[in-house]
Parts: C-alpha cells; sequence; structure tokens
C-alpha cells in the first residue's frame, strides 16, 4: 500500500520527492506498529487450553483460548 501511494503521488502527480517521503514515513510507521504490538498477548491464539461445559446429562469438550491485541479482547474457542 505505502509503494503504491508512494508511486501515485510521485509518478502519477510529478512529485517525486513527496512521493518518496510518503513511502518512507508509510514504511516506518508501519514497521513501528509491528514491532510495538504485545507480542505475548498476540501469540495468545496458539496457547489453547481445555475446556469442559456441562449440562445435564449432555458433557462438550474444547478448548479455548483469550485473544488480547492493541483493539480488542476475545475468545477463541474450539469444539
Amino acid at each position: 500500500m505505502n509503494t503504491a501511494s508512494g508511486l501515485l503521488i510521485g509518478v502519477g502527480d510529478g512529485r517525486g520527492r513527496d512521493g518518496a517521503i510518503n513511502f518512507a514515513t508509510g514504511m516506518l510507521i508501519s514497521e513501528l506498529q509491528l514491532q510495538t504490538q504485545p507480542r505475548q498477548a498476540t501469540v495468545a491464539i496458539n496457547r489453547f487450553q481445555p475446556a469442559r461445559l456441562s449440562m445435564g446429562d449432555m458433557h462438550l469438550s474444547g478448548e479455548y483460548a483469550l485473544l488480547v491485541t492493541p483493539n480488542q479482547v476475545g475468545v477463541a474457542l474450539r469444539y
């Protein structure tokens, strides 16, 4: 996306320097976002824990994992 927007500004609009700056800052911001996300929380999907649900005579077995990202909190279920 950063490459496309940089080329669009640089070649399409004739502002090569602005396109290069747009590309470089976009790549820098994207890389900073990737490097500063909480790594332990984003890997939580791979750490499923066993779970068992019982309702009367019905028993369901499965697994769950807590998901935490910078924008949301959730639960993943496998059954």
